[in-house]
């Protein structure tokens, strides 16, 4: 069984909004009413994981696609100019709770990846939400990547515990980025 982050990336500072701890967010999440409700998180450097600071938070506005929220122990435009970039990262504890057959795309991360047909053929290493489907890239050292839409006609199950994900590949898709050399 493998072990899960403790804290999830929920978004990335983008700007400060106002002259006190006012800061927009740009969500790494779907729906936007999920971080709404967040109360509390820590910000973390993209450079050095161990460089954080816990804060306190509050709604300030809501947009289709961003939030604007308030930092409650940062005072100043310059001080939240500071944190520009870095990570908003919430407790697993504290995220809200996905429906059947969501996940977080940090825990499908590094799954193996074990096809019907063919085996063993990679690990998870992205996922492409920026398509009409989500897609998984599958990859194996000194091959090519294999893109693989997840849709319940190819994913017959994902065991996040044990890091494993189950595949049917379709007929050709295997070969089209496997081919003999």
């Amino acid at each position: 069984m493998r072990s899960l982050k403790q804290y999830l990336k929920v978004g990335q500072i983008r700007t400060a909004h106002g002259v006190h701890g006012a800061f927009k967010i740009e969500l790494f999440s779907d729906d936007v009413a999920r971080l709404a409700y967040l109360k509390s998180a820590r910000f973390v450097n993209p450079h050095a994981e161990n460089d954080y600071r816990d804060v306190e938070l509050s709604l300030q506005g809501r947009k289709p696609e961003s939030l604007i929220l308030a930092a409650l122990n940062i005072e100043s435009r310059e001080e939240i100019m500071a944190y520009q970039n870095w990570y908003v990262e919430v407790e697993r504890k504290d995220a809200k709770n996905l429906a059947e057959g969501e996940f977080f795309v940090c825990d499908l991360l590094h799954c193996q990846v074990i096809d019907a047909k063919y085996g063993e053929i990679g690990e998870v290493k992205d996922l492409l939400q920026n398509t009409s489907q989500d897609v998984f890239v599958i990859a194996k050292a000194g091959e090519a990547d294999i893109l693989l839409p997840k849709v319940k006609a190819f994913i017959q199950a994902i065991d996040i515990e044990n890091g494993v994900i189950k595949t049917a590949m379709p007929d050709g898709l295997y070969e089209l980025y496997r081919a003999e050399k």
